[in-house]
């Protein structure tokens, strides 16, 4: 009969090899042995560290646990971490395996590998598993009282758009990227936000996509100054190349209240400011079309 062998694990935070040598003595590796008064046993082991280095700091561990007195150690060999002229324990690369965690390990012991495993179990067997068992077993069964969060610091805000055949010509390309600066723009005043930066996402004809970056001098929600930023990138990438999608985002974001500030390098900001303002309300009254730039009119 084949026997499986035992899995046992150390935290992280613990220090592996003192612990290792305390689990030995205390007899926590179920070997059937008591190591304080037959030290000699120890002999009989052989124990695998992962360097040359932690096999000399398991040797010195050992000592300190005998407090130096003269006794045969465990053979303790490195799996890697040789010299030159030192031949490795194996002529291939030894990985070791990963450790299984804890719930894990207690339910592929009791043979739960599926979601139906979980809704069978009664009470008693759920607190078997641990202290995580019976909220497993209740959302197994979807059974959950813990509270909806909705919401969240809102990390971008985006618009794109797919054409219905692929655009190559840079005009064109421009007008659907006005028309995606005026509604990540909306997007951003509707939310009191602003952009401290844009995002350009380009899709190929050969479903290949392009993101491209640029942090903007001061934040901003007025559609003009998110298109200048957003067509300098695309001036970059339309080569000619097939398009059949263009998105703009922002990225990273700002509050409203810092957004398109008074600057004596350019005057015009708060006028601008005031007249997206109007366009505003005349579209909340008559509609989003009654009122556009030039360069949004196909």
């Amino acid at each position: 009969m084949r026997r499986t062998p035992n899995v046992y694990t150390i935290t992280p935070e613990t220090a592996f090899l003192p612990t290792l040598v305390e689990a030995l003595f205390a007899n926590a590796l179920d070997l059937n042995v008591d190591y304080n008064t037959d030290p000699l046993k120890l002999a009989d082991l052989t124990i695998y560290v992962p360097t040359r280095r932690a096999a000399k700091a398991l040797s010195t561990c050992f000592a300190a646990k005998m407090d130096n007195r003269a006794t045969f150690l465990p053979r303790i060999l490195p799996l890697g971490g040789f010299s030159g002229d030192e031949e490795p324990l194996f002529e291939t690369e030894f990985t070791a395996q990963k450790a299984i965690p804890a719930l894990e390990r207690r339910l592929v012991a009791r043979g739960i590998t599926h979601l139906m495993h979980l809704q069978e179990l009664d009470d008693r067997a759920a607190l078997a598993l641990g202290k995580d068992g019976p909220s497993l077993v209740r959302r197994a069964r979807g059974q959950d009282d813990r509270p909806v969060e909705l919401g969240g610091d809102t990390k971008s805000v985006s618009a794109e758009t797919t054409f219905d055949t692929d655009v190559t010509d840079v005009p064109t390309l421009e007008q659907h990227l006005w028309r995606m600066a005026e509604k990540l723009a909306r997007r951003l005043r509707e939310k009191d936000l602003a952009a401290g930066g844009v995002v350009l996402k380009l899709k190929t004809a050969r479903f290949t996509s392009r993101t491209r970056a640029q942090r903007l001098p001061g934040a901003t929600a007025l559609p003009d100054r998110l298109f200048d930023a957003a067509r300098a990138l695309l001036a970059r990438e339309a080569d000619g190349t097939a398009f059949r999608l263009v998105g703009l985002g922002a990225s990273p974001l700002a509050d409203a209240q810092d957004a398109d500030r008074p600057d004596l390098a350019d005057p015009s900001v708060a006028r601008r400011v005031a007249a997206q303002r109007a366009v505003d309300a005349l579209r909340g009254w008559f509609g989003e079309g009654v009122i556009g730039k030039g360069r949004g009119i196909t």
